[in-house]
């Protein structure tokens, strides 16, 4: 399986480098991490629906986590 934008497409990836590099020079500091996690696995909460599992927010978590 490839690669995909999942959480295990972009763990320890260069796309999440990236982001996260960017993010950097837009302002973003660390302070502001945990609110933005917390609203993007509500995002992800409210659209994936059942489909959010635990395993699937623990992935995200980790993931997420990567970044900081």
């Amino acid at each position: 399986a490839g690669r995909g934008c999942g959480p295990a497409g972009l763990a320890g990836g260069p796309v999440l480098k990236d982001l996260g590099r960017r993010h950097w020079g837009y302002g973003t500091r660390k302070a502001h991490f945990g609110i933005v996690g917390e609203a993007l696995l509500a995002t992800l909460a409210a659209g994936l629906g059942d489909a959010f599992t635990a395993g699937t927010k623990s992935a995200w978590v980790e993931v997420y986590g990567e970044t900081i």
